[in-house]
């Protein structure tokens, strides 16, 4: 079963999405501030996921718990609350995980996710946000059977750590 397989980087500034034909997006910035900044980003990211079969979505990276951080975190919860609402299943990658699947390496910098993308499937993608959302629809693709890159064994096992939805919650979701 071939899948619609949507890559989500959330940020409260320049949310990455890449879509299941291939092609990624950035949405606009808002200068709204607080709830109702996540509830603008919710409603774009809703409005252009809807008949998505899985989204995988990069999960945030705490490094300390600062008003950002919290933000961050809120917007990730809204934004899969209302996924989960709306019967769409989310997969989620750690940060090392993604970079570790892209490029072999765990810590890899942008300028090495977007090398990597390059390598891969000469696509010149710049904005480090699309960048993510592209690997993030590979990881997803390559999870469900249908890569859309080669790479070596040992960057597919990566895709392990990851939290998946089984095929089984995919399929009752779709029908």
């Amino acid at each position: 079963m071939s899948l619609d397989v949507v890559g989500l980087d959330l940020s409260l500034n320049h949310t990455g999405i890449a879509y299941p034909g291939g092609s990624t997006e950035v949405l606009e910035p808002t200068k709204l501030r607080g709830t109702a900044r996540h509830a603008a980003v919710r409603s774009a990211v809703l409005e252009r996921v809807r008949g998505a079969d899985v989204i995988v979505l990069e999960a945030p990276f705490v490094a300390r718990m600062d008003q950002v951080t919290q933000d961050i975190l809120m917007l990730h919860g809204v934004v899969a609350v209302t996924l989960w609402a709306n019967r769409i299943p989310v997969a989620r990658l750690a940060p090392s995980t993604l970079k570790l699947y892209a490029t072999g390496h765990g810590h890899a910098s942008k300028i090495g996710m977007r090398d990597a993308l390059h390598e891969r499937t000469l696509l010149r993608i710049t904005d480090d946000n699309e960048v993510d959302a592209w690997w993030l629809r590979a990881a997803g693709r390559a999870r469900y059977g249908t890569p859309v890159v080669s790479l070596p064994d040992e960057q597919t096992a990566a895709l392990d750590a990851g939290v998946w939805p089984s095929i089984d919650t995919i399929a009752a979701t779709v029908l």
